[in-house]
């Protein structure tokens, strides 16, 4: 319902594929239903295709807690796997600048530090 009230304000047809509604109910959304519909409608305007899968979502959901459920298993690993390696790849590709990594992942430089600290990421000589 969301993503097609969002799909038509945007004038386009959208629609997501089973594994991103599997991506989407594995999370345990802790804002509450609003951060949800806040995700969808970021993914549907952000989305340049039809058809939204899990990989649209990934950047989008990043730091959200994942319930252990059926509907999840299906999922190429985990999220929290998905997650770690994208932040080691966006921080390498940057010389681990972190605003410059946020940049490329479309999140703040504040979320970027709070993501670092959950996987105790640094940056490589730093002695941390």
């Amino acid at each position: 319902h969301v993503a097609r009230h969002y799909a038509e304000e945007a004038g386009r047809a959208v629609r997501f594929t089973p594994a991103a509604v599997a991506l989407l109910a594995a999370q345990e959304w802790p804002g509450n239903v609003r951060e949800l519909e806040n995700t969808v409608e970021r993914t549907v305007v952000l989305s340049n295709r039809g058809v939204i899968d899990a990989a649209d979502l990934k950047l989008l959901t990043l730091g959200l807690p994942v319930i252990a459920t059926a509907a999840a298993e299906g999922l190429p690993g985990t999220v929290h796997d998905i997650e770690l390696r994208m932040l080691r790849e966006a921080l390498e590709a940057t010389t681990w600048r972190q605003a410059a990594a946020a940049r490329k992942l479309g999140i703040t430089p504040r979320q970027i530090g709070y993501r670092m600290r959950k996987y105790g990421l640094t940056p490589p000589g730093s002695g941390a």
